[in-house]
């Protein structure tokens, strides 16, 4: 190793039992603390995700009730009014056709 190829002039490290690692300790505190926020806040988003989704999926059903429903009230509404409608031109023989009410009275 005197001709100057020893493992520092290679750039090669030499690992060994004397080996001296600093950390900064305030540094890597730092870091953990960061990662964990960020990992505790990402948490918090997908859990209020999951809930949006369920108001969703329950609004939606609800949703889909009400237009069920409104659907069956409109159906009976327009049978009544088929019915009264029915019953008026049975029972008073109207015909409620504007373009027919002048023929029938040439004589």
């Amino acid at each position: 190793m005197a001709d100057g190829q020893g493992y520092r002039s290679m750039g090669v490290n030499m690992l060994d039992d004397n080996l001296n690692f600093g950390i900064n300790v305030k540094y890597a505190t730092r870091i953990l603390l960061f990662f964990s926020l960020l990992g505790w806040y990402g948490m918090h988003l997908l859990n209020r995700l999951e809930a949006v989704e369920e108001r969703l999926l329950q609004a939606d059903s609800q949703i889909r009730d009400l237009l069920d429903k409104h659907m069956v009230q409109e159906q009976q509404e327009r049978q009544e009014l088929e019915n009264q409608l029915k019953f008026y031109q049975k029972e008073m023989n109207l015909n409620l056709n504007p373009a027919s009410w002048f023929n029938g009275k040439k004589k």
